[in-house]
């Protein structure tokens, strides 16, 4: 997708929702585990962001969360500064 495109669709969602379109592209995240993330899994000073759990689940179910770890699993990853 080109960037513009990116950047105008991340200006288009809620406020709350930029980051995720903004993760999704540049840090390669899946959206499992971009609703898995905590705010301590991302380290702004370190442009880092660890994925430790991964949600499943969508709609009105309740999304089940497991340990990236226990899945035998687990992704770092390093967000452009």
């Amino acid at each position: 997708m080109p960037l513009p495109v990116v950047f105008a669709l991340a200006k288009a969602v809620p406020v709350r929702y930029r980051a995720l379109v903004l993760l999704a592209t540049f840090a390669d995240l899946r959206w499992g585990e971009l609703a898995g993330l905590r705010r301590g899994s991302i380290d702004l000073d370190a442009c880092e962001i660890r994925v430790v759990e991964s949600s499943r689940g969508v709609g009105r179910r309740r999304a089940a969360t497991r340990d990236a770890e226990v899945t035998g699993w687990s992704a770092d990853s390093r967000v452009p500064g």
